[in-house]
């Protein structure tokens, strides 16, 4: 999980200039999301 939040993190970080990737930040996130979400509901 703190491998994830760094990776956003960096992301974040590169993208803060340029405006264009935030969507692509956003999708990122929300598909991390659903990931953790499915594997809480499978264990």
């Amino acid at each position: 999980m703190s491998n994830m939040k760094r990776t956003v993190v960096e992301l974040q970080r590169h993208n803060k200039i340029s405006n264009s990737n935030i969507s692509l930040l956003n999708k990122l996130l929300a598909y991390s999301l659903f990931m953790m979400a499915s594997l809480s509901v499978s264990l």
